[in-house]
């Protein structure tokens, strides 16, 4: 009896492994925009025009300060008890850099802001922070990028009580409009790691080297409980977004995810299992 429910449970494993294979795949390789769920270049995601700049109804190429200063791409995904996220863009997505001396602003580096994360209702409003400002202290968790290495990153994922964010306007200009630059949202200045813990992420460079480029592709997971205010049986609205210290460009996703069932596979093997335990005691009796 025993052996037949050993043998049965690890039939029952393998098909609950197989039944929440992850969608996304976090490899530092860019599958194309459809590869996350929830990208910037589905609606509702699809017509931002950061400070007047690119085309209209897509997410790429719409920076200022050159390609180096892109987030083309931003997209996340719920799946297997992860919770996968992306971003595909200039070098600044992997180094910081010298800004541009524009008569404004002297250079000093500039640096890639974390990634915050919003957890709210199906349906809720939100505000860009990069061009309309507030609600910064809405937004509850953010992924901290800690180091970097040619392929790889480590992040940890912040909370906070009463989450406070650094805002930024290193142009000292006004927030709204096509000149605007500033940012409510760019780093969660009293959060901390939860459970201390810390991930490992991967990133591709550029393949001819050149830091003038936007294809650069970082990417990384960590476990779905972290965020605890999302409830994966009535889901909810989850938001993302990301800029750099000078906000010339920025990314925000907005996706009403559907509650989380146990997959279909795990029901049938478990009522399979409880048959064969049933059958087991049943024939030695």
């Amino acid at each position: 009896m025993r052996s037949t429910i050993a043998r049965t449970s690890l039939l029952f494993s393998l098909c609950l492994f197989s039944s929440v294979s992850l969608a996304a795949t976090t490899d530092g390789l860019f599958g194309g925009v459809n590869e996350y769920s929830y990208n910037t270049e589905a609606t509702p995601n699809d017509m931002h025009d950061t400070h007047g700049h690119g085309t209209p109804g897509s997410e790429y190429d719409d920076g200022s300060g050159g390609d180096r200063y892109d987030i083309n791409y931003l997209g996340f995904d719920i799946s297997g008890g992860q919770f996968q996220f992306g971003a595909v863009g200039g070098s600044i997505l992997t180094t910081p850099h010298l800004g541009i001396d524009s008569g404004d602003i002297d250079k000093r580096p500039l640096y890639l802001g974390d990634i915050a994360i919003n957890v709210t209702d199906h349906g809720a409003d939100y505000q860009d922070p990069t061009q309309n400002g507030g609600m910064s202290n809405e937004w509850d968790y953010a992924v901290r990028i800690l180091t970097m290495a040619a392929d790889s990153f480590t992040f940890s994922v912040l909370t906070a009580a009463d989450p406070q964010w650094l805002g930024l306007d290193i142009y000292g200009r006004e927030a709204a409009g096509k000149d605007g630059h500033h940012t409510d949202t760019f780093r969660m200045e009293n959060g901390e790691a939860i459970g201390g813990q810390v991930f490992t992420g991967k990133i591709t460079a550029d393949s001819d080297g050149s830091d003038g480029d936007d294809d650069y592709v970082l990417e990384g997971s960590f476990d779905l409980s972290l965020l605890s205010l999302f409830n994966e049986e009535t889901g909810g609205r989850i938001i993302t977004y990301l800029t750099m210290s000078c906000a010339n460009d920025e990314a925000i996703v907005v996706g009403d995810v559907s509650p989380v069932p146990l997959p279909s596979a795990v029901w049938l093997f478990g009522s399979a299992l409880i048959g064969f335990i049933g059958v087991s005691r049943r024939t030695r009796v």
